[in-house]
């Protein structure tokens, strides 16, 4: 026989990754405010509020709560006594924002890991990432759930950090 062409084998279909579970950031934002007040409240002003009664992202819950309880951790530790810890939630366009501010001591771009090219309107750097391995787990534990996250700090003012996730 001639003229027959060779076709290697088609490749294995790959497994698709299981489909996250649904994540209500209200209820599980709410339920860390409500933690962090009860230990901290005597030494810092703590507040969580949300533009929405709802708001269901695709996430690991646990993944999730762990990044936003490093991140709390960090602004109770560096925020003195007397100063606010604030936890913001919202929805814009199909997006899910996660905003928790302290006004802590702030970080300098080379205690943080050093400033990205995005300068920002508020007078600090964006930072890329911060030093330590918990801020570096954070941002692998909220990228692996579809969000992404970045940090303002400018020292002796505090820090600010916001996620973002699709609703």
């Amino acid at each position: 026989m001639t003229g027959l062409v060779r076709q290697d084998p088609l490749p294995a279909p790959q497994p698709r990754p299981a489909p996250l579970p649904r994540t209500e950031l209200v209820t599980l934002l709410s339920s860390l405010a409500e933690s962090y007040h009860a230990v901290h409240g005597h030494k810092l002003r703590i507040e969580y509020l949300s533009e929405e009664p709802q708001i269901s992202v695709a996430a690991d819950p646990v993944a999730v709560q762990r990044a936003f309880r490093n991140i709390l951790d960090n602004a109770v530790k560096y925020t003195p006594p007397g100063g606010q810890l604030r936890l913001r939630s919202s929805v814009v366009s199909q997006h899910a924002f996660v905003v928790i501010s302290d006004t802590g001591i702030g970080m300098t771009p080379r205690s943080s890991g050093g400033p990205s090219s995005t300068p920002t309107g508020s007078g600090g750097p964006v930072l890329g990432a911060r030093a330590g391995p918990g801020a570096r787990r954070d941002r692998e534990l909220l990228e692996q759930n579809g969000a992404k996250i970045s940090l303002l700090s400018e020292p002796g003012t505090g820090s600010r950090s916001r996620s973002c996730s699709r609703c």
